[in-house]
């Protein structure tokens, strides 16, 4: 990643999107709204509150989640570093990176921390992501350019397709959220409910409260000491 002045070094870049999650993290723990402090649901929550108050009123709703996205970019630009060096040596360090991360993502969440969660760009969801993704990279380098599997090259090839085409990459999945995951209505849960509701519901049932979504796209939570608890009375 280059500024006006070059490129960032990668301790910088590092320092630069712990703080911006540091501080993200704090807004959403201690952060004051309506609802009271520390309660995390889609529909009430810091984030809510500004984007209410402060941010929709100016076109601005979701201003709040570029410093957690900002954060994303960095971790990712660092990733990119030992790929650009073509280094073998320098290109495995992603495998230990990508396994902490992701467990630090996963750990935070599991152990009292905000939530994983798409919605809120939480921190631990950003760790998770980011070392998701530098391990989906190793992968990629290893089938295609590391010569260590024959043919790998072309197994990869229809990934180029979208990548090519970024923007029907991006709009398709939002059509396919649109018209399918929250139109179609699909039994699978014993009710009926649009099939992205099922998949979620399932997934919270067989995956438990992490690995199915998290807390924060089921009952209302509230943070209290070193757990998310239900709130009474709240379906």
């Amino acid at each position: 990643m280059r500024g006006a002045a070059g490129p960032l070094r990668a301790r910088t870049q590092a320092l630069v999107a712990l703080l911006l999650l540091a501080l993200y993290a704090a807004f959403l723990t201690v952060g004051t709204h309506p609802a009271g402090t520390g309660i995390l649901d889609e529909l009430r929550n810091p984030v809510q509150a500004v984007n209410d108050q402060w941010l929709s009123p100016l076109g601005l709703r979701g201003l709040l989640s570029v410093i957690p996205t900002t954060a994303l970019v960095l971790l990712g630009a660092l990733a990119a570093r030992p790929l650009a060096t073509r280094e073998p040596r320098q290109i495995w360090a992603l495998l230990p990176v990508g396994v902490g991360l992701a467990a630090l993502g996963v750990a935070w969440a599991s152990l009292g921390g905000p939530p994983l969660s798409k919605t809120l760009w939480t921190p631990p969801y950003i760790f998770t992501c980011a070392g998701l993704g530098m391990l989906g990279l190793l992968i990629c380098w290893l089938l295609a350019d590391s010569g260590r599997v024959r043919g790998g090259a072309a197994v990869l090839a229809p990934l180029t397709i979208p990548g090519r085409n970024a923007l029907v990459a991006y709009v398709l999945p939002i059509l396919v959220k649109v018209w399918i995951l929250q139109d179609w209505l699909v039994g699978w849960t014993g009710r009926a409910q649009p099939m992205g509701a099922a998949l979620l519901t399932l997934a919270q049932r067989h995956l438990g409260p992490v690995g199915g979504g998290g807390p924060i796209q089921g009952p209302t939570c509230w943070r209290s000491g070193w757990g998310w608890r239900t709130l009474p009375g709240v379906a």
